[in-house]
């Protein structure tokens, strides 16, 4: 196989791949799902040397994806968040929550998620419920 300059000094570590791209077979691909991929290709490969990736793609694969929601601690928050969870067919596998102060709640779950599309749909969702003030994605 041939690698041409630029690959070279991708493995060289002198350039970064750009988002969503992996090296493969001597040429640049586009990563499935990865709007958070950028490899250092220096740190990753051996000179001269290509290691073979490869994505879990299988259809119905789930992945855990942790967030938070802040609310106004009220009767049937939690029932709405499920409900939302249902509706996207999202199983909850975990669940934390606290009052850090008098009349909000935070709520910390673990969801099965099938990709970031998904997870952003949630979100969004979430967002929509009555007295929500935020939610984001926190490190699993």
């Amino acid at each position: 196989m041939e690698i041409t300059a630029e690959e070279q000094a991708l493995l060289d570590g002198q350039k970064k791949i750009e988002k969503g791209l992996y090296l493969a077979e001597g040429n640049l691909r586009e990563a499935p799902e990865a709007e958070n991929f950028v490899i250092d290709a220096g740190r990753l490969m051996e000179k001269g040397r290509l290691i073979e990736v490869n994505w879990d793609i299988e259809e119905g694969s789930a992945y855990d994806a942790a967030i938070t929601i802040v609310s106004e601690d009220r009767k049937g928050l939690f029932s709405d968040i499920s409900k939302v969870c249902d509706s996207h067919d999202v199983f909850i596998s975990a669940v934390n929550t606290h009052n850090p102060k008098e009349g909000t709640i935070t709520i910390e779950m673990t969801l099965e998620i099938a990709d970031t599309a998904q997870l952003a749909r949630l979100i969004k969702s979430f967002k929509a419920i009555h007295g929500v003030l935020t939610v984001y994605r926190t490190k699993n």
